[in-house]
Parts: structure tokens; sequence; C-alpha cells
């Protein structure tokens, strides 16, 4: 009879084998909640057993976890470290337990992970989300945010079903698929009060002057892997960065009452201006044109639930109809 392999003790399989897994869950929630109690009643147990759990995994970690400040808890810095990790680790745990042979969508309740910029969220979240809806009422869908300074959201790739970004991105290797969604450009967006709104027009020489809303700088000499930065990179000049932002959706609240400028994608745009006072102007200089893809590691493809989501995934970006156009932007645009 073949013996089992022993594991050598103090190796990361061997403190695997000895934890229970069965607190997973349970961390995930205290992470969250930052609370005994309300991670108490978000996994369905007592105040007591929950405050065990937390025993047990400062026990497992030699580190607090979580510390009081006043009437709160704060994380400590190794829990603000899994915060992340706790959250990729439940959804892969939870998708090697719900796989089956068959698959329903009617009547999946698998919870899919998706990780897109708030850009992408705001143009093509809620076709996703209808998409879904109608064809697996009982599925949950996570959509997780890209911060576009970091690289290391594609080393986790694994651990979601999918990421949607450009189709330039930090991902490389054998390992990975792509399908194309949708198109999008680059325009100018202002505050429709400005001087350039008013005007509706630009010309080069005004860029060169003007103070920019940048999403994602590093505010270094560095490339950076953020789409606005690098359209921005190859302009004849160095602009002038007034204002630095984690997320495009908002730009507008930066570009309001002042005279500056920022680059942003003609579908947000649009989509903005129905609650903000801007005004969308084309840019006077070339840029690229802007491809959404679904990205994916390859050892999903014979996952049948997987299979599904990449087709509703591509139904929902083509009820999107084609990019905008260059001739949707007048020369002298009415706002709001």
């Amino acid at each position: 009879m073949r013996q089992p392999k022993s594991v050598p003790p103090g190796s990361d399989r061997f403190r695997l084998a000895s934890l229970n897994l069965n607190l997973l869950s349970p961390l995930e929630a205290l992470l969250t909640e930052r609370s005994v109690t309300r991670a108490a009643q978000a996994e369905g147990v007592s105040q007591p057993t929950m405050s065990s759990a937390l025993q047990q995994l400062r026990l497992y970690f030699s580190d607090e976890l979580l510390i009081r400040n006043g009437n709160a808890y704060d994380l400590t810095p190794l829990a603000i470290r899994l915060l992340d990790k706790v959250a990729l680790a439940c959804a892969v745990t939870s998708s090697v337990f719900t796989a089956h042979r068959e698959f329903s969508a009617a009547t999946t309740m698998r919870e899919f992970h998706l990780v897109m910029s708030d850009y992408t969220a705001a143009v093509f979240g809620e076709a996703l989300s209808r998409e879904i809806a109608r064809t697996a009422p009982y599925a949950r869908l996570y959509v997780g945010m890209i911060n576009e300074l970091e690289t290391g959201y594609a080393a986790s790739r694994r651990f979601y079903d999918g990421t949607i970004a450009t189709t330039w991105t930090p991902f490389t290797g054998n390992d990975i698929a792509m399908a194309p969604l949708f198109n999008d450009r680059w325009v100018c967006v202002v505050d429709a009060e400005s001087a350039a709104g008013q005007a509706g027009l630009l010309v080069p020489e005004d860029l060169a002057c003007m103070r920019w809303v940048v999403p994602f700088s590093r505010g270094t000499s560095s490339p950076s892997v953020a789409p606005a930065v690098r359209q921005l990179s190859r302009f004849p000049f160095q602009p002038i960065i007034a204002v630095q932002v984690e997320g495009y959706c908002i730009v507008p609240d930066f570009l309001k009452k002042t005279d500056r400028i920022a680059l942003m994608q003609e579908r947000l745009a649009q989509k903005l201006q129905a609650v903000a006072n801007i005004a969308i102007l084309p840019c006077p200089h070339p840029t690229d044109e802007i491809e959404e893809a679904l990205w994916w590691s390859k050892d999903r493809e014979s996952d049948l639930e997987h299979r599904w989501l990449r087709e509703r995934v591509m139904a929902a970006a083509a009820s999107l109809g084609p990019k905008p156009s260059g001739n949707a932007i007048p020369d002298r645009l009415e706002t709001i």
C-alpha cells in the first residue's frame, strides 16, 4: 500500500494542513466589519462564537488583527495586508466547492468575480448587470475596482473570473486569454462655464498652458500603466498637473468652476454630462483608440460556468453598440 508523503514541519503546506479552514469566512467578516458583533451578525453566529474565532486567529497569526480605538476597532498593519488576500481566498474556496459537472444558468447560485476600473463599471456595468439578471436570476456578481496606479492586480488574476481592462495591460504569459469587448475614444473635458467650454473648441497651444486633472498619475517620470497618463506622455509638451485622482468618475468634480482640463473616455464623458456641467471637446492632439477586453486565465477554459460568464460578458458588450463617432461632438457644445 502506498504510504502518504510526509509534510515537513514548518513548511507552508504543514501550516495549511494544521489550519482550521472554517476560520477563513469569520476572518473575512472580522476584517470587513471591524466589529465582533457585526461580524457575528454577518456570519449568522453568536457573538461568543465569533469572539472565539478571533482568539484562534490571533493565536495563529501572532497578531491582534483588530485593535480597539475608542468605541471602534482599527485593523493592524497585518490585517490591512490580509484584507484583499482573504477576499480572494474566499472566492477561490467558494469556486472549488460550488463546481459541478453540469451547469444550469437558471438555477446557479455561483458568485462570479470580475475586476474593472470605475470607467468600465460606469459605462458597462448596467448592461452587464441586466444580462446576468436576465439569464441567471440567482447568480451573484462581485465587482472589484482596479487601481491603475498598481500593476499587482495582474498577478491576482487567477483568483478572479476575469478582468476587464484595455488591450494594453501588464498581463503577460501564455496562460492568459483575451476577448475584445468594446471600443471608445479619448476626448477633452472642461467645465462648461470655463473659457474653453464657452469657446467650444481647443487648439494645440491651449493644452500646453492649461492645468490638468489626471486619473492615476504617479507624479513621477517613471512609465505608467494608466491609459490616460500614457496618452498624455505622448503629447509634445509636459502637462501641468494640478490634481491627481484615483478614479475617472470623480474627475468632473475637480473641473467645476475652474479652467482645468482632463482627458476622458467619450462614453463616460457623455454619461457624466447628464449630471455634471461639463463640455466635451475633441482633443487637438492624436490619441490612441481605446479597446476594452475581457482577460482570464486559461485554466478556466473548461469550466462550463466560466464559459457561460464569458458569453454573457460579450453579449452585454455587444449591446453597447459601436464606439462613439467623432461627428457626435459639435464645434460648439450645448451644455446643461
